[in-house]
């Protein structure tokens, strides 16, 4: 007879081995003794205990094996994962003729804990945890990327997509899903945003299928919401990194191993040396499979050629839109973010974090971006657009996702394609010029003198102010402010210099630009800052009843230009006596 099964008083008497029968609920000090007790008594005909996972069940053990996480991959299985996520550039090593052909992935353990693991050709499973037990060193196996564990395809999933235990969504379910997840997180007044962003985030999941994969630009002046918009993306794309840092070294061995979408936030605040590898990596990886070549340092000081896999889709936020050339903006779509209006603030908005709402949707994109690659790849090559050329090539991924979708979702994607396909739009607003003249005229927009003059420092000052460069990081300096600041006091020196009656003037170190007022006004207009309307109002002439007196005019001409100008208040009267908004700072 077996030991008899003894229903605890005192858990104290059970080691951290104890294990419970589901049939008599005895509890027994181990495995073995549950064995013994199973070989001996009725419960052995009803109950199994699992040689993988080794937990006993009532089941069946070819039922048993449908959830089993321990179970080892089929062959016919493996050859699924292998068909299709091969064109992920998945690891292969070759340690010994007994590991041969190992591949690392990703996988959420019993517990849900993230965890590593490899699948050997015989189908065996070896967890992180095992790796000894085979002779495997840690070093032996791929850099862990945490960001990647955490957004991965969750174990249990795949077991389940494998085995046909659960469905695959249909693009129609999925796309309303994605747009209602980006609705709930972020801001657009633009409705057809949503549709395009929900369509981008579906093709990172199929991106390998294409010839080329467009980089997705987030445009906007800071608390835009661009750090959210991130977020939103990074939590369903696919096998996602996000960073706001990263060397030429990093990005190469980032996007080599993980062939997954790769995220840059607060892109304006890197430095100079960071920035130009990011947009290097930017214009040359986004098409074909063509590999980089890098030497790494061997022994003995020996450089040993290697070959980086670096197409992947990319996904950067910044305020700066002169950081870019135009090559790299070719390459991609701009989103310009906006601030939401005051009925329905960021604050409002819940903060992104990778929770349950997202989960089971990412899930839903892995399984259903399994089962698209082959017919994608085939489908896109005949897909009818109206683009051509490069902007055909970048377009083409989200307008396929959109035209499996349905026709409107179709047009609505086309239709903002062909708007963020042309940047020069927006490029007076956001280049460097037009930055710097906006910061200009919101110095200068209350002078009511015929002659306005500002400093290049304050101009240089309130223009890191609206990249987000503050003077003080908390109560202490900010090192990086200064350097900044003469820089951009060089390149505003220089565009102000160019601007129609411009006089360069300095003092006590400071240098200023003086202009005519009515001729910078016309100036305005012409870049856009103002409308001819503003134009009209803010110069318009007041009764001489009306008119200034200056108390010293610096010269007869100022005095003489001065005639006209808006009243001391700074309204202008209009026929009929109705106040006019005019200006009413000296700068």
């Amino acid at each position: 007879m077996s030991k008899k099964a003894q229903i605890p008083s005192d858990e104290e008497k059970y080691g951290p081995d104890s294990v419970q029968c589901p049939s008599c609920y005895g509890v027994f000090e181990n495995l073995a003794t549950l064995q013994e007790h199973l070989k001996e008594e009725e419960c052995g005909n009803t109950i199994k205990i699992c040689e993988f996972c080794k937990t006993p069940h009532a089941n069946s053990q070819q039922d048993h094996l449908k959830y089993c996480l321990d179970a080892p991959t089929s062959a016919e299985e493996l050859a699924v994962l292998d068909r299709e996520i091969t064109p992920t550039r998945r690891f292969g090593f070759d340690f010994d003729e007994k590991n041969r052909a190992l591949h690392g992935i990703y996988l959420a353990n019993a517990k849900g804990e993230p965890e590593a693991a490899l699948v050997r050709a015989d189908s065996k499973l070896i967890r992180e945890s095992q790796f000894g037990d085979f002779g495997l060193k840690y070093s032996d196996y791929p850099p862990r990327t945490t960001l990647f564990e955490k957004y991965a395809w969750d174990r249990q999933s795949i077991k389940e997509f494998l085995r046909k235990k659960k469905g695959v969504q249909g693009e129609k379910q999925i796309f309303n899903d994605v747009k209602a997840y980006m609705k709930k997180y972020v801001h657009h007044s633009d409705e057809r945003v949503y549709d395009f962003l929900a369509c981008f985030i579906m093709a990172t999941h199929i991106w390998i299928a294409f010839d080329a994969f467009p980089r997705l630009y987030l445009l906007a002046k800071p608390n835009s919401g661009k750090s959210q918009q991130i977020r939103a993306i990074r939590n369903l794309a696919f096998k996602p990194t996000s960073t706001g840092d990263a060397t030429k070294a990093a990005l190469y061995r980032l996007a080599n191993a993980m062939s997954g979408l790769l995220l840059f936030d607060n892109f304006d605040k890197l430095p100079e040396e960071q920035k130009a590898d990011v947009q290097h990596f930017i214009e040359l990886s986004y098409q074909g499979d063509l590999p980089s070549f890098r030497a790494e340092d061997g022994a003995k000081g020996k450089k040993i050629p290697s070959i980086y896999e670096t197409r992947a889709p990319v996904v950067v936020a910044t305020t700066d839109f002169s950081a870019f050339t135009q090559a790299a903006f070719s390459r991609g779509f701009l989103l310009v973010m906006e601030q939401a209006p005051i009925d329905k603030k960021f604050s409002e908005l819940p903060d992104v974090l990778p929770s349950e709402d997202s989960f089971e949707l990412r899930n839903d994109l892995y399984a259903w971006g399994l089962t698209m690659v082959a017919k994608a790849r085939k489908e896109a090559q005949e897909l009818e657009m109206s683009l051509s050329n490069r902007n055909r090539q970048i377009a083409k991924p989200v307008i396929y996702i959109a035209s499996l979708v349905g026709e409107e979702v179709r047009k609505s994607v086309a239709k903002w394609a062909e708007k963020g396909l042309e940047f020069n739009q927006i490029e007076e607003e956001f280049s460097e010029e037009g930055q710097i003249i906006r910061c200009l005229h919101e110095l200068v927009k209350d002078a009511r003198e015929a002659e306005v003059k500002v400093s290049v420092k304050e101009v240089g000052a309130l223009w890191l102010s609206q990249l987000g460069v503050e003077q003080l990081i908390g109560e202490k300096p900010n090192p990086r402010y200064q350097g900044t600041l003469n820089s951009k006091c060089q390149r505003v020196s220089a565009k102000l210099l160019s601007i129609p009656t411009a006089r360069k003037s300095s003092s006590r170190g400071i240098t200023y630009y003086a202009f005519a007022k009515k001729i910078l006004w016309r100036y305005f207009v012409r870049c856009g800052v103002l409308d001819e309307s503003e134009l009209q109002s803010t110069l318009q002439p007041s009764t001489p009843s009306s008119l200034p007196i200056p108390s010293s005019p610096s010269s007869p001409s100022t005095q003489k230009q001065i005639e006209g100008v808006e009243s001391e208040d700074g309204e202008g009267q209009k026929e009929g006596g109705a106040p006019q908004k005019g200006g009413v700072n000296v700068a």
